[in-house]
């Protein structure tokens, strides 16, 4: 039954993101540059690797949970350290398969196409995250190496991939493309070209220059395999460095008392920031808005500057605009998607607390009004200090944020109490591959849609922006209650 159920997300997941392809692919035909949705492909899947591959492998591979049981087997440390990189490389490529997959169907579509290009497209499919995920490997197997503690590896793992994203992010926001969206589309092929370079290598050659595939592939496999045999060799000595570091930290005990809900709070948050994955998967939303708002106000700002005076047009529909990238970018992936699966078989220990189901239920939400709530505050300054809001233009940006905050809070750990996950070995499989998180984003991304185009459609209708989101706040109230 979990398995239908599993497969069936999967497959809705991936129509949503050949959708999402197809949209991207449509521009990029109208510009001169119809094969860049095949390069968008690579970029996102690549960075999808990097961020999985820093913030898990080092966990994974070089701080096993189960290193203790494996080696107690009859098997070599080499053996065992390949069969836990060959499952970690099935799930990459599994995630691999979303970003790369469909822009290769829809290059098909909108470009002529050989046997050839199928053919080198497939080999395209094993080579292309080989690179970035013998790179970051390395980085976590370093990671994994040196003597430091726990906190401070999962706090760097952290800084890495989040930085990473910022850069990425603002390199793709800063295109030069203002009015234009075909000028956007080509500014942000040209800017892939500046963000991962050796991708672009890989996608001339998928369409078919076969030298450049192979100076692409060559040293990629090699790169690849000199990491297999250093690590596989220095597996054993890794692992048990790590968990000697760890056990040698003195245990203190302070007898302190203190408010259930507190205290629920504190390990909730504690947890939360004690597993990478699980940071990096649900802080890129609320970044992401901070982003977003910045370049909309700056924009807006520039033009201000350049022609002298706010079009009317532009100044008008600020909040719609602002309000509008807020309900996508906070649903995308609340910590409430994966706060009940990923207690894991200790769940048992948190029914057993005297403690009120509802207080644990709302430590829970806590921790995802912690991460978003200050990016909603942010985005107010961003605005007031770039453009200046009125009062009642300040009231609905905060106000609608909050509410859909505390919507897909709730949407998300509603969802995961019914399709909860509690047998897995790695919590890369409740954060990134769980179907609660999976139904999450795709609830809360039609929600959004449909709230933003109400918006849209009622200000045409209404010629009243604050009418317009006067109904809509209603809505996110009503929707609230319910």
């Amino acid at each position: 039954m979990w398995c239908r159920k599993t497969a069936k997300a999967k497959t809705f997941a991936f129509l949503f993101f050949f959708l999402y392809m197809y949209m991207f692919g449509m521009e990029f035909a109208k510009t001169e540059f119809p094969e860049g949705i095949l390069y968008l492909g690579i970029i996102l899947g690549t960075i999808v690797i990097v961020i999985s591959t820093v913030s898990k492998t080092n966990s994974f591979l070089f701080r096993s949970k189960d290193f203790d049981m494996l080696m107690s087997l009859p098997i070599d440390s080499k053996i065992v350290f390949c069969s836990k990189l060959l499952h970690h490389l099935i799930i990459t490529y599994g995630m691999f398969i979303y970003f790369y997959v469909p822009s290769v169907i829809v290059y098909g579509i909108f470009n002529q196409t050989t046997y050839l290009f199928w053919l080198l497209s497939f080999v395209g499919f094993f080579v292309v995250p080989l690179l970035p995920y013998t790179i970051c490997g390395f980085i976590s197997y370093l990671l994994g190496f040196i003597k430091i503690n726990k906190k401070v590896k999962n706090i760097i793992s952290i800084i890495l991939a989040v930085t990473t994203v910022v850069l990425i992010m603002l390199l793709s926001f800063n295109t030069g493309a203002e009015n234009d969206p075909t000028g956007f589309f080509t500014s942000l092929y040209q800017t892939m070209k500046k963000i991962y370079y050796p991708g672009y290598i890989v996608f001339l050659g998928i369409q078919g220059d076969i030298k450049l595939l192979l100076i692409f592939t060559v040293p990629t496999l090699l790169l690849f395999i000199a990491y297999v045999l250093f690590a596989s060799k220095t597996y054993l000595k890794t692992n048990t460095m790590a968990r000697t570091f760890e056990n040698n930290g003195k245990f203190s005990y302070v007898s302190k008392t203190t408010k259930p809900l507190k205290a629920l709070v504190k390990k909730e948050v504690r947890g939360f920031f004690g597993i990478p994955v699980y940071v990096i998967n649900t802080i890129i939303g609320p970044i992401l808005s901070v982003i977003i708002t910045y370049f909309i106000c700056a924009q807006i700002k520039a033009e201000y500057l350049q022609v002298g005076e706010l079009l009317v047009e532009i100044r008008t529909i600020l909040p719609i605009l602002l309000i509008a990238s807020s309900l996508f970018v906070f649903g995308i992936a609340p910590t409430t998607s994966s706060a009940i699966s990923i207690e894991g078989k200790n769940f048992w220990i948190i029914k057993t607390l005297p403690v009120n189901e509802k207080e644990i239920l709302l430590s829970k939400k806590i921790v995802n009004y912690l991460i978003t709530i200050p990016s909603v505050i942010f985005n107010l300054i961003i605005a007031n200090i770039f453009v200046g809001l009125s009062l009642v233009e300040n009231i609905f940006v905060l106000l609608v944020p909050l509410l859909i905050i505390l919507l897909t809070t709730d949407l998300g750990l509603y969802i995961n109490i019914i399709y909860h996950k509690f047998d897995f070995d790695d919590p890369v499989k409740v954060v990134k591959q769980g179907i609660s998180v999976l139904l999450t984003m795709i609830f809360s991304t039609v929600i959004s849609l449909v709230l933003s185009s109400l918006c849209v459609g009622l200000f045409f209708i209404l010629d009243n922006v604050f009418l317009s989101l006067f109904i809509v706040t209603l809505i996110l109230v009503i929707l609230k209650i319910l």
